[in-house]
């Protein structure tokens, strides 16, 4: 049980993550002064970038804990 409740905090802050990381490209281009239909996830900006690879990193080596820990007890 222990193993699945760190596979899914990991699940959980991973996925916060990417959605912060969404809604700050749209944030984006929505403040653009010429307009824009769509916009594109920018993995190239690294000044916004940094501030998220440390929880998506978190979020992934928590879920990869939680995988081991279940491999691991069977």
């Amino acid at each position: 049980m222990k193993a699945v409740f760190i596979f899914l905090l990991g699940l959980l802050i991973f996925g916060l993550t990417m959605f912060a990381w969404i809604w700050l490209n749209a944030l984006g281009c929505g403040m653009n002064p010429t307009g824009c239909k769509h916009f594109t996830i920018a993995w190239t900006d690294w000044e916004a970038l940094q501030f998220f690879i440390p929880t998506f990193a978190l979020g992934a080596g928590l879920m990869v804990w939680g995988v081991m820990l279940r491999r691991r007890s069977k």
